[in-house]
């Protein structure tokens, strides 16, 4: 969506990536994307690197107006090899906020701070990332742009709730947070009446081992991966609620706020975050899900006891009194405000 904001405001664009083994590019972006160096999922951050900063010699050898840069880890690289040019950054996620070292999380976190001081402007996914690095005083050169839902999402037609008699709570994404593991096996063992279903894949091997004891249950279900935004519609209309509850473990998931709420709403879908996280913040304030120790068996036991019918049924009137155009990321005001009048 970025890249088509520039193109529309009428910037010429190219494109440069790094890919996972795992992934493969969607070749009707309507541009091209050219592949400067590939690795393993399994390939940890820090060895990332210097495959990273040798491909970044492709990057240095071009010579555009601006460069967008997606990432703590490509935007080091990026200033390394390409010093004093004049960049845009985007943080999708606090990724640094992963690593085992309290050393190196500082160190990066120092790095991070540097690289929003020197961009033309600093694009952050979500308010919580502000806070996290700022409080409550926000640099001139930082926006918020929310992690909304593309706009093709719709074109595709809304899918009515489907008609069952139990409770079916479902994970729509990439399957690999331990809490996410956690609440499906406590849900599926208390509650053998209810259901629970992943739609999505495994980025890891060892998120399917993870997952394999649960797809041992009679009613925990996993449908594979799936299209996105096409098969979203008929994803929600399997379920009553959508389980977005991570790992608060880590600074990333306390601050993000994801598109899983985004989507909740668009699809008419109550949600469940975890406790004590922006995300929680913000679905108590709309009032359209519920949160949750996603580890603790008490925590998620006391929470689906209290899934009844008529919860179900205020929390999808909460989520319809939000306008919907305001969950499609339509407006490309931001990217005005990057260039000089």
């Amino acid at each position: 969506m970025r890249v088509r904001s520039f193109i529309k405001r009428g910037a010429e664009v190219e494109v440069y990536a790094f890919q996972r083994f795992s992934e493969k590019y969607d070749e009707k972006v309507g541009f091209p994307i050219e592949i400067i160096g590939s690795f393993p999922n399994e390939l940890s951050y820090l060895r990332r690197i210097p495959l990273m900063l040798r491909s970044m010699g492709k990057i240095a050898s071009t010579n555009a107006d601006l460069y967008y840069l997606n990432g703590l880890d490509i935007a080091l690289m990026f200033c390394l090899r390409c010093h004093g040019r004049p960049y845009v950054y985007e943080e999708l996620d606090l990724v640094h906020t992963y690593l085992p070292n309290s050393f190196v999380r500082k160190a990066l976190e120092f790095v991070d701070k540097r690289l929003i001081e020197r961009s033309r402007m600093t694009v952050l996914t979500s308010e919580g990332f502000a806070r996290y690095h700022f409080g409550d005083k926000c640099p001139g050169n930082v926006c918020v742009v929310p992690n909304k839902l593309a706009p093709s999402v719709m074109d595709f037609p809304f899918v009515p709730k489907s008609a069952h008699e139990n409770l079916r709570v479902g994970f729509v994404g990439r399957i690999r947070f331990n809490t996410i593991f956690s609440f499906a096996d406590i849900f599926c063992r208390h509650f053998p009446q209810h259901e629970f279903h992943f739609y999505g894949d495994f980025p890891s091997e060892h998120n399917r081992r993870q997952f394999e004891p649960l797809g041992r249950l009679s009613n925990c279900f996993f449908h594979g991966p799936y299209e996105s935004p096409r098969d979203l519609s008929s994803i929600y209309a399997e379920i009553d609620w959508v389980l977005s509850a991570y790992d608060t473990d880590y600074a990333n998931v306390v601050y993000a706020e994801p598109n899983k709420l985004y989507e909740a709403i668009y699809f008419e879908t109550p949600i469940i975050v975890s406790k004590g996280t922006f995300l929680a913040e913000r679905v108590e304030q709309l009032g359209i899900g519920m949160t949750v120790d996603a580890s603790d068996e008490e925590s998620v036991v006391s929470l689906v006891n209290s899934l009844s019918e008529e919860l179900i049924g205020e929390k999808i009137r909460r989520i319809r009194a939000v306008p919907k155009p305001s969950v499609i990321d339509q407006s490309d005001d931001w990217v005005d405000s990057i260039f000089p009048a």
